[in-house]
């Protein structure tokens, strides 16, 4: 398996997206993991993630919407106090083109030469 780490077991959890998809809120995730945290004796999970809809725009991961007035590192405390590992969602390869990221380092975007230079679509 070239090195792959195979010897550990995989976490069972929840994730954020499939209901919320980028709408998710603080408010929402904290629903949520009271919910699970009651009820882990008929639903055993691992790991709760935090998926798309946190942050500004892609690529500034570091800078959260106003669904989220705390930080995440409130957010990964209270997962951890209800007894579940905290995951946090990121594309670090990828940006929009409205995000500040891409507004201070525009030499970072990679274009399609011959299509007026636009950028190339990562999704």
């Amino acid at each position: 398996f070239n090195q792959a780490r195979t010897d550990k077991p995989v976490p069972t959890g929840w994730c954020s997206w499939y209901h919320f998809f980028e709408k998710v809120s603080e408010d929402a995730m904290l629903e949520n993991l009271d919910y699970l945290a009651n009820h882990k004796h008929s639903v055993p999970l691992q790991l709760i993630q935090l998926d798309d809809g946190y942050q500004n725009a892609w690529g500034d991961w570091t800078s959260l919407n106003d669904r989220f007035p705390d930080d995440l590192c409130f957010l990964a405390q209270k997962i951890t106090q209800a007894g579940f590992i905290p995951g946090l969602w990121m594309a670090p390869l990828a940006m929009d083109k409205h995000s500040a990221l891409a507004a201070k380092h525009p030499d970072w975007v990679l274009r399609q030469p011959g299509k007026r230079n636009q950028p190339v679509n990562s999704g």
